[in-house]
C-alpha cells in the first residue's frame, strides 16, 4: 500500500505556497481537500491558488461544480478517491477536517439533520451523550473524544433514526488503497493571525467585493455557500447592514475564530508531525519518514 503525503493546518497558514514548491521540486501533484474550492468563480473569498501556480503544477478538486450545485463531503470523498487512484505521485494539501477524514476514512448517506431531535440532544451534557453513544454504538464512542459534541450528537441522531448505530454504517465502506502521512504547518498563533489579517486585506484589493457581487447577479442571495466567511460580511456589507470597515473587521474576526476550530480538529488526529513551513519544505522527503 502506497504512502501519500497530507499536508494540513488553518487557514492562512501557507499550506498552498509549501505545496507548490515542494510539487516544484519533487514533481508531485497536489489535491486539494477544500470544502469551498471545489466551486467555480469563488476564487478570492477561497484563496485559491493563483492560475499561474495552477498553469505550472497540476491542481485537482478545484472549480469542479458550481456554486448552486449540492457538493458534500461524501461527494468529495468518491470523486478525490478516484482522482487520487488515477495519479502517480499526488500529495493532498487542504484544511477541511471533515472533508479529509471522508477521503480518507470514508463516508456513507446519512440521513438528513433532524433539527428537533438535535435541539433535544444539544440541552444535554457532553458526558451524558458520550454515556448514551457508549451503550448504543460502543466502537464509535471509543473513537471519539468525549467532548466532541458535534459528532457525538450526530451518531445518536444517526441512531435514532435509522436504529442502525453509525459503526455498522461504516462497515459498507469501501477502504481506500493508500496510507496518509499527515505533515501540519506549524505557526505561532500570533503570526498566524497577523498572516490572517494580511490575507483578507489582500483579497479586497483583489476584488473580494467585485466577486460576490458577481456571484449575488448569478445565482442569487438564497446560494447556500454565501452564508460562509468572507460572503455573508460582503453580503451584509452590499445590503448596507454595515460598512466596509465593518465587514473587513468581521471577516478577520471570523476567520481566526475559524483557524482556531480547525487546530482543535487536527489535534484529534493521531500521529501528526507538525513542523514549521521552511523546514518541512526543506525535509519535505525526510518528513514522512
Amino acid at each position: 500500500m502506497r504512502t501519500i503525503a497530507a499536508i494540513v493546518g488553518p487557514t492562512g497558514v501557507g499550506k498552498t505556497e509549501i505545496a507548490f514548491k515542494i510539487a516544484l521540486r519533487w514533481g508531485v501533484s497536489i489535491v486539494s481537500c477544500d470544502a469551498r474550492q471545489v466551486y467555480k468563480y469563488m476564487d478570492i473569498g477561497t484563496a485559491k491558488p493563483k492560475k499561474r501556480i495552477r498553469n505550472t503544477v497540476s491542481h485537482y478538486m478545484i472549480d469542479i461544480v458550481e456554486p448552486n450545485e449540492r457538493y458534500t463531503a461524501y461527494n468529495y470523498a468518491r470523486d478525490g478517491r478516484k482522482i487520487i487512484g488515477k495519479l502517480e505521485n499526488p500529495i493532498i494539501v487542504g484544511g477541511s477536517g471533515l472533508y479529509l477524514s471522508a477521503l480518507i476514512d470514508g463516508l456513507f448517506p446519512m440521513p438528513r439533520i433532524d433539527l428537533t431531535l438535535r435541539q433535544r440532544l444539544s440541552l444535554r451534557s457532553a458526558k451524558e451523550l458520550y454515556m448514551e453513544l457508549m451503550r448504543i454504538d460502543k466502537p464509535t464512542a471509543d473513537r471519539l473524544h468525549p467532548n466532541d459534541r458535534v459528532r457525538i450528537i450526530r451518531a445518536l441522531e444517526v441512531y435514532k433514526d435509522t436504529g442502525k448505530p453509525i459503526s455498522e454504517w461504516r462497515k459498507g465502506v469501501e477502504s481506500v488503497d493508500f496510507q496518509v502521512e499527515y505533515l501540519g504547518v506549524h505557526m505561532e498563533r500570533e503570526k498566524l493571525y497577523r498572516k490572517i489579517e494580511e490575507r483578507v486585506d489582500s483579497m479586497i484589493t483583489d476584488g473580494l467585493v467585485e466577486e460576490v457581487e458577481f456571484l449575488l447577479d448569478r445565482y442569487g442571495e438564497t446560494l447556500t455557500i454565501l452564508s460562509s466567511i468572507g460572503y455573508c460580511e460582503i453580503i451584509s456589507y452590499l445590503k448596507g447592514d454595515i460598512d466596509l470597515e465593518k465587514a473587513i473587521y468581521l471577516i478577520k474576526r471570523n476567520t481566526k475564530r475559524y483557524a482556531k476550530r480547525q487546530l482543535t480538529w487536527f489535534r484529534h488526529i493521531k500521529g501528526i508531525k507538525w513542523l514549521p513551513a521552511e523546514l518541512l519544505l526543506e525535509n519535505f522527503k525526510r518528513a514522512r519518514n
